[in-house]
């Protein structure tokens, strides 16, 4: 089972992160599948929803939406 989450820091800025349950445990630190919006620009991540096990979602940048899915791997989103 994977648990996505979306966080942001001063310095990262939006970025996409999962938490894999391995045989009944959730690993004790998150991963970062995915920065975003790579640079100094911030992203906008919003409406996210799970659709058979893929995190679908808007991201904003420069007042445009992109819609975004992913299977919690770098390559997948």
């Amino acid at each position: 089972m994977k648990k996505y989450y979306i966080a942001a820091s001063l310095l990262k800025f939006a970025m996409l992160f999962i938490l894999i349950n391995t045989l009944g445990q959730l690993i004790a630190q998150p991963i970062m599948v995915k920065d975003i919006n790579l640079g100094s620009g911030s992203s906008n991540i919003k409406h996210h929803t799970n659709v058979n096990g893929n995190l679908w979602f808007i991201n904003t940048i420069a007042s445009v939406d992109y819609l975004y899915k992913s299977d919690g791997t770098d390559a997948g989103t």
